[in-house]
């Protein structure tokens, strides 16, 4: 096992840096040929009718796909009859969305970004959903990416989020960033971030919104609502 600690960056210059660089890289090669799971639906997600249903108490209509992918989580919430648009780093991803989106009648637009500069204006939409993002960030650059997001989410809106949890000792070689993230090394994982988070550190992330639920789905995953309650 490779174990480095890496000198700390300031967030904004993290973004231009070449850790930062190898890291979307990857993403971008991944969508060349994902994995088999990333199709499932049921493995991915949590229930939604669940989701439904707190989203009626807002009375939710704009909805922010955070690291939309392929575009399966947008499909499904435009199923729903919610006004969806998706964003990802890699081009690849919002291809294959838009050409399913382009055999689709449901009310979703994809945007090719990084969700870490996102153009929208303050209270673009109503809620948000960033499931499996902030593990794949620095710590730095998820606390980032969620104060980003309390300005484009509208005041009261909710953000709903999953994180999984995979074993440290699955990782066979990495360097590890100050925050404790690991940057993978392995061949089909190069560059890859990983963060491992306990519910103390998702509360740690969290600590502008007001967090409603924390719910454990198995072994490897917590679901987060949060709250924006600022506004700023």
């Amino acid at each position: 096992m490779k174990k480095k600690v890496l000198d700390h960056q300031d967030s904004l210059d993290f973004l231009n840096s070449s850790i930062y660089a190898n890291s979307t890289q990857y993403w971008q090669n991944y969508w060349l040929n994902p994995l088999p799971l990333v199709n499932q639906f049921e493995y991915r997600y949590p229930d939604f009718n669940d989701i439904k249903t707190l989203f009626k108490s807002i009375r939710v209509k704009n909805i922010l796909d955070i690291g939309c992918g392929n575009g399966a989580i947008s499909f499904e919430l435009a199923r729903l009859n919610y006004k969806v648009t998706g964003i990802d780093v890699s081009p690849v991803a919002i291809s294959q969305a838009c050409g399913k989106s382009s055999n689709d009648e449901f009310d979703v637009d994809f945007d090719c970004g990084d969700v870490l500069d996102m153009p929208y204006p303050y209270g673009s939409f109503d809620a948000g959903l960033a499931f499996y993002i902030f593990e794949f960030l620095t710590f730095d650059l998820a606390s980032y990416l969620v104060n980003q997001l309390k300005s484009i989410i509208m005041p009261g809106g909710l953000l709903v989020s999953s994180i999984s949890t995979i074993d440290r000792d699955k990782f066979l070689n990495y360097e590890v960033l100050p925050d404790d993230t690991l940057i993978l090394k392995d061949e089909n994982q190069q560059g890859m971030f990983y963060h491992f988070y306990t519910e103390a550190k998702i509360l740690s992330l969290f600590i502008n919104w007001q967090v409603k639920e924390i719910t454990r789905l198995d072994n490897d995953k917590y679901l987060i609502v949060a709250r924006n309650f600022s506004n700023n």
